[in-house]
């Protein structure tokens, strides 16, 4: 008999939770909407104790951001050949649009998610947006191939 040796990540166990926990809030805010999204809700939809997706995520402001990052994502994924050689606008247009078309399948939700952090007495989800403002636009202009300035 043969044993084989299986290696597991729990890196990998981690991305799963945080993939299933944002594709359910996202599920839920297409019917109810972003504001009616509870994380208990998505806990018990996935069948889950509340204590790991609180591990992964403080607030639901955090799942927004795991959504936000698949964009970024795609934004930075592999480019198409002699991509390097194209003209700078055309690299920033083609990130920016990887960044937008990512999204663009909850479309409504995404809106939604920023009317949240933008919303006046959300001052906590305020100052941190400014600053990932400014790290999307560096990693922009990161994934455009452009030089620091």
């Amino acid at each position: 008999m043969t044993l084989i040796a299986v290696h597991h990540d729990p890196g990998a166990d981690e991305t799963a939770l945080r993939d299933r926990v944002v594709d359910e809030a996202l599920r839920q805010a297409k019917i109810h909407g972003w504001e009616a999204v509870r994380l208990t809700e998505v806990a018990a939809r996935l069948a889950l104790p509340m204590s790991p997706v609180l591990a992964e995520f403080r607030d639901l402001d955090a799942v927004a951001n795991a959504w936000f990052a698949r964009g970024l994502e795609a934004m930075l994924a592999d480019k198409p050949d002699g991509f390097a050689h194209w003209p700078e606008a055309q690299r920033l247009e083609h990130c920016l649009l990887a960044w937008c078309d990512a999204l663009a399948v909850h479309r409504r939700v995404t809106v939604e998610m920023l009317h949240t952090k933008a919303h006046l007495p959300h001052l906590h989800t305020w100052v941190p947006m400014v600053f990932d403002l400014s790290r999307i636009v560096q990693w922009w202009r990161e994934a455009a191939r452009l030089p620091a300035p």
